[in-house]
């Protein structure tokens, strides 16, 4: 879901917004990590848990930015002939 929606951000020629997303879930996996690691002592699953917590924040932050300013602004048609 996070390739698709980089996909439809370049398409409508936005790919900062992307990287602040791409970031910051990268930012929740760098902190999880140790802590589920180490500190509740999970190991492997501990860093299994934090990619799926920081994949699933990440596609949430990409839905919710889909909002109208993405889909609302490019979905309209142009064409004076079709009403």
């Amino acid at each position: 879901m996070i390739t698709d929606a980089n996909g439809i951000f370049r398409g409508v020629r936005d790919t900062f917004t992307p990287l602040l997303v791409t970031v910051g879930l990268s930012i929740v996996n760098l902190i999880l990590d140790p802590l589920l690691i180490f500190g509740f002592d999970l190991g492997v699953q501990g860093a299994a848990i934090a990619s799926v917590v920081a994949q699933w924040g990440g596609a949430i932050a990409f839905v919710w930015l889909f909002g109208p300013r993405t889909l609302g602004s490019s979905a309209h048609c142009h064409d004076p002939k079709i009403r």
